[in-house]
Formats: C-alpha cells, structure tokens, sequence
C-alpha cells in the first residue's frame, strides 16, 4: 500500500511539472509582481510566438506593451512585431520577427523610440497611399511629457523611418477609409497629420501653431502642405488644468451626455414621453472604470474600450479619443472621437460614427427622470378626469348599485347589502387599475382590484377582474362588470 502511496505521488508531481511547462507557452510567467502590478496592459497583450522563446532575443522579465501579427514587408508571409519595455523607467522599444518553418523566429528589425510613458502607447498598421503601401505608426509621451510619433515603413528591402514627430500640445493623425473596385477593396489611408504646439512667435499661451503633413507619393516622404495659428479661447468658470491634461479632461466629462434638444424640450415643457421610450432615448456615457465610452442611439448601446487620449485644439480646447470595438462585426477596429467643451455643460462630439456629429447637455438628473416626471403628470391629470367622471351613481346587472360618493369613498348596494369603503385609481401600462378597500366584507364585488374603462356611448364603466402577481397585473376574468349611469 505504501509503494501505491508513493507512486501515485510520483506521477502526480510529474503532471504538476509538465502543466508548468506546457503553461509556458504562451503565457507571461515574470517572477517580479512589483513590474506586472505597474503595467495595466500586461495581461492583455495576445504573444503569438511564446513568450520564453522571445525572452532569448529581448531579455528575461521583459514588460510586453503591444503586438502585432500581420504582413509588415513585401513578402507574402506573416511577421510579428512587439512593443515592450525591459522594466518601468525604461523607453519603449520595438523589434520586428520572421516566422519561419516549425516555430523558429528571425529578428528583422528593433527601433528604439523616445517614449516611456506605457500609458496610452499606440502602435498600428495602416496605409500610406494605396491598399500596397503600408507602414508603422507608433506613438505616446516622453518623459518630459511631450507626444512622440514614429512611422516607419518597409521600403528598398529595409525598414526605414518616415516621420519623427515630437510636439509639446499634441499630435493628431487623420484617416480616411478608402473603396476600390466596387467596394470589394477596402483599407484605411493617413488622410495627413497634424503637430499641434506652442507658438513661438506668439505670447499668447492661447495661441497654437498648427502644422499639416501629408504624404507625397512622388518623394516617399511626408510634405510640409500648411501652417497656421489656432486661437482657442477657454471657458473661464472652469479650472484651466484640466485643458493642459488629457487626464483631467477626460474626467470632468465623464458621466451622462443627452442631445442638446432634450433640453429645449424640457425647459418649453414640449416634452413628450410618447417620443421617449426606453428604446428611443440617446446618449453618450462616458466611464472612467472601467475607461469607455457608450453610444446609446436609440434601440442598442455601441460599447468602446478608451485606449488612447490626446490633447486636441480647435476653436476650443478639447480631447481625440481613440476607442476600440471588439465586436465580431469590427474586431478590434480602431475607431475616433473628437469631445470639446463648448460650455461647462455643453459638449460637442464628432464620431466614433461617420454620422455622428452633434452637441450633447449634461442634465442635473437622468433625462429618463424628466420622462418619469412628466408620465407621472399626465397620469396625475387623466386620473383626476377619471375621478371626475365616475363620480356618481351606476346601475349594473341584478340591482346592484354602486355609488362613489366623493374622490376617495364608495358604497355598493344589492338588494338589502349594503358594502362600503375608500377606493384608489393608478395609472398603469394596462390602463387605469381601480383598487377597492372594503370596511367590513366584500361579498357583492368579490373581487377588490379591477381593469377599469369606460363606455363613452353609454355613459357607463366596465370593471375587468384582475390580481397582482410578481410579474405585474394580470386578468383574473375576462368577463366584464359593466355599470351605467342615468343622466338626466
């Protein structure tokens, strides 16, 4: 029995052995905590080539910050290129592998940037000029706080770079989505790019320089094609900080953010709930925990992750959010939107959408409390009218007599009975519920809470027997009581 004991031991540590190695493959197994818990992308960075096999050509403990696994050449095979950082004071660097036959990789090329900040590092694949011509595009701050953008590109069987890009403010790159051949071909172009800093002819710290470059085919380079001066005026009531921190920006407008004309609609009282159901109300939520941002258009909710935010500057100070989709209609499509603040409570967003373009209000409460305020008033109203109406006295079948007296008290006759108490009238989805409390029995009605309408034609009500239940109001007899009343 012993040596069973012993040998069930033995295979069992041989398991445990074997799924640490196996476990190695593509996991990031770093013995430093104090580096993981420092790195909030660590975790999600996907390694095609595992990471122990990467640590012989970068380095044990290496910090992954992006990867990417596509055709960077002009070959027809797959590379794979990685961002990383060797520990937390270091720059960003990237190296560029082959895969090749049975696992094996090939260095092809490391660059190393100015960058050390990981947070909202960015690297992408994107075209220059046509569906054949791509390049690298990556960018984030310095130490000194300064944005930093790097493309380089395949080109003369060499990687080379195109563009080196530093600016004090920002560093905003426009794309356009391109269709060739009938829209059978499409792929997203640099529309030009644009290097917002601090004028130094100017004093005025309101005034930016503003330099456009786009990319000229016939020198392969990036041309100088504009320069201007940006006067960007603040909002005064709020703290100036927040527009010098993309940080600070973003969280001042987080939270709830409805079309401008909910606000029209609400202060001229023109609001009208039947406009405003849950499937028809939009907005824009912007989360700091997790960081995203939610368009709700209507009857559904687009969801982005925030993965980058730049300082933008246009007639007002604002931000470009860099915002990804994973959804199986655009995985991991990179998506844009620009928010400025036009006044403390008025924001103007342009994207993620081609069509998305408006002002948005921040409300002192949910919009959908307005809707419930206004329902609660019109329900208020229609439950006087019905009070008004009913008032009165109202034969129904086999002599029985009901009779509400007032606003609140009732009695109801039947031969020699006499049945009285207070009633309530709520306004529910199903129409108008009437509940009857009793002070002694109910044996006339039998029933205490009913579907009530009326018969406009006959001056009468009909009162349809229901229960509550967890689910809400159900009939509890599709026959009617119906009463009419006498006019004279």
């Amino acid at each position: 029995m012993n040596n069973k004991k012993a040998n069930v031991l033995i295979i069992l540590l041989f398991t445990i052995i074997c799924c640490q190695k196996n476990s190695e493959n593509n996991s990031i197994n770093i013995s430093d905590k104090s580096i993981i818990s420092n790195i909030s992308s660590f975790n999600t960075v996907k390694l095609k080539v595992p990471y122990k096999k990467l640590e012989v050509y970068i380095g044990e403990n290496f910090i992954p910050l992006a990867s990417l696994n596509e055709n960077l050449d002009n070959d027809s095979d797959e590379e794979m290129l990685i961002a990383y950082k060797m520990n937390n004071t270091s720059p960003v660097d990237i190296k560029i592998f082959d895969l090749l036959e049975n696992d094996n990789i090939k260095e092809k090329y490391e660059f190393k940037t100015e960058i050390y900040n990981s947070d909202f590092f960015t690297v992408e694949k994107k075209h220059l000029s046509n569906k054949d011509d791509f390049c690298i595009i990556a960018d984030g701050k310095t130490n000194e706080n300064f944005t930093k953008m790097y493309i380089f590109s395949y080109f003369d069987d060499e990687y080379k770079v195109l563009a080196d890009y530093t600016a004090y403010y920002s560093i905003l790159i426009n794309f356009e989505d391109i269709e060739e051949d009938e829209g059978k071909t499409k792929y997203v172009r640099i529309r030009d790019i644009n290097v917002i800093d601090n004028d130094p002819d100017s004093e005025n710290p309101n005034i930016q320089k503003k330099e456009t470059f786009k990319w000229d085919i016939l020198s392969d380079s990036f041309k100088l094609v504009k320069s201007e001066q940006i006067f960007s005026s603040t909002i005064s009531s709020i703290d100036q900080s927040i527009f010098y921190s993309e940080e600070k920006y973003f969280n001042f407008i987080k939270g709830f953010w409805y079309p401008q004309a909910y606000k029209n609609l609400i202060e001229s009282g023109k609001l009208d709930p039947v406009n405003f159901t849950e499937d028809k109300i939009k907005f824009v939520y912007i989360s700091d925990s997790p960081r995203e941002i939610s368009v709700k258009y209507g009857d559904y909710v687009s969801k982005y992750s925030v993965i980058k935010i730049a300082r933008a500057w246009n007639q007002k100070p604002g931000i470009r959010v860099v915002l990804k989709e994973n959804t199986s209609q655009s995985p991991g499509i990179n998506k844009f939107m620009d928010l400025t603040l036009l006044e403390k409570d008025l924001l103007s967003a342009i994207g993620p959408e081609h069509y998305d373009n408006g002002n948005y209000i921040k409300l002192p409460k949910p919009f959908e409390e307005y809707i419930k305020e206004k329902n609660d008033e019109i329900a208020k109203k229609k439950i006087s009218e019905m009070t008004k109406y009913i008032k009165g006295t109202f034969n129904g079948k086999d002599n029985v007599v009901l009779t509400f007296e007032n606003d609140r008290e009732f009695k109801i006759q039947s031969n020699n009975k006499t049945e009285k108490g207070s009633f309530k009238i709520t306004s529910e989805k199903q129409g108008f519920i009437i509940s009857f409390m009793f002070e002694n029995q109910n044996t006339i009605l039998k029933n205490g809470n009913f579907l009530l309408k009326t018969v406009p034609d006959k001056y009468g009500i009909s009162l349809v027997p229901v229960k509550f239940d967890y689910n809400g109001i159900i009939i509890d007899d599709l026959n009617p009581i119906n009463f009419y009343q006498l006019k004279l």
